[in-house]
């Protein structure tokens, strides 16, 4: 059982849609070519004013949101907002990273968003025995509490989880863990709001709850 977890909430900043020209990136995944792509990113981030960041996982895209500045964190709402109307926006992407011995054992997956972390909430409240699939994206995972121990099924894109046990966890501890992430996501949460003002957008807590806690 693994009991030195970290839960940590981030934000997924797609260099396609910060770079302002074209550049070359490895032809490989990012466990291949980690450094390559994180220059990538970096360069694709500054071309719209992003600097001064730091990857929560090296070659991926997320940002912890407790270290994305106010200055870059104005930049990224600007171009989350260009344009749309309130009931259009769509929550930031994004999700929660799980460390363990501050190696990731699970991170958001395609069509993630940070307001995915309600999905952990719902299943931590159910204390089920039985699997219960949790939305980080796609392929998922499932989770179970068996024995005051929270357990974590292999990623997968079935209905049916794989019996594989492949994480687990004191519930307990990872019950603290996760209020105290959720507790960083509503300081992110204050934070937004307060540019939000200064930029003059409204309605503020509309905007901010469609941002953070609406799902797709």
């Amino acid at each position: 059982m693994k009991d030195n977890i970290k839960i940590k909430p981030v934000i997924e900043l797609c260099p396609s849609e910060y770079a302002k020209k074209e550049y070359d990136y490895p032809n490989g995944t990012a466990k291949e070519f980690a450094d390559g792509w994180n220059k990538y990113w970096l360069k694709s981030l500054s071309d719209s004013g992003i600097d001064a960041v730091m990857p929560c996982i090296l070659g991926y895209f997320f940002i912890e949101v407790s270290k994305i500045s106010d200055r870059n964190l104005e930049i990224i709402l600007k171009g989350q907002l260009e344009n749309e109307k309130v009931e259009d926006i769509c929550p930031l992407d994004g999700g929660l990273v799980i460390f363990v011995d501050d190696v990731p054992v699970v991170q958001p997956q395609c069509c993630s968003s940070l307001s995915d972390y309600q999905n952990w909430i719902d299943v931590i409240n159910e204390t089920s025995s039985e699997w219960k699939e949790v939305w980080i994206g796609h392929p998922m995972i499932y989770l179970r509490i068996l024995n005051n121990k929270l357990q974590f099924s292999e990623l997968t894109e079935d209905s049916v989880p794989k019996e594989r046990v492949v994480n687990e966890f004191d519930f307990s501890l990872f019950q603290r863990e996760l209020k105290r992430a959720i507790e960083e996501i509503e300081d992110f949460k204050k934070r937004v709001e307060k540019i939000l003002e200064r930029l003059d957008y409204n309605p503020v807590e509309k905007i901010s709850y469609a941002l953070i806690n609406n799902t797709y």
